[in-house]
């Protein structure tokens, strides 16, 4: 448990109660660098039905609050508090793609 991520979880300002819910679930379990977990698993934890649990995952990665691949599975976590704090280099350059023009 990393009590970084409890209190990073904590002071997220989240309207949602089940999206609330996941993430402090998330946390509590949390080992800095990751989490390896079913998404079943966590339904458990958080006490909720899978359909719930799903959309809060979904909302939670699309407000950069976690990183995680395989929901619906076994998933692999990564909560906000150990993104880097330096931006992702992006370039304006048109990639050269099929079909990009």
């Amino acid at each position: 448990m990393s009590e970084r991520a409890i209190a990073w979880a904590s002071g997220q300002d989240l309207t949602s109660r089940t999206a609330r819910a996941v993430l402090h679930s998330l946390a509590q379990r949390y080992e800095d660098g990751g989490l390896c977990l079913s998404t079943m698993d966590l339904c458990r934890i958080a006490k909720m039905d899978h359909f719930s649990c799903l959309s809060a995952l979904w909302f939670l990665l699309n407000r950069g609050l976690i990183s995680a691949e395989g929901i619906g599975g076994l998933m692999s976590v990564t909560l906000g508090c150990d993104f880097d704090d330096e931006p992702a280099p992006v370039s304006a350059l048109p990639q050269e793609q099929e079909g990009f023009r």
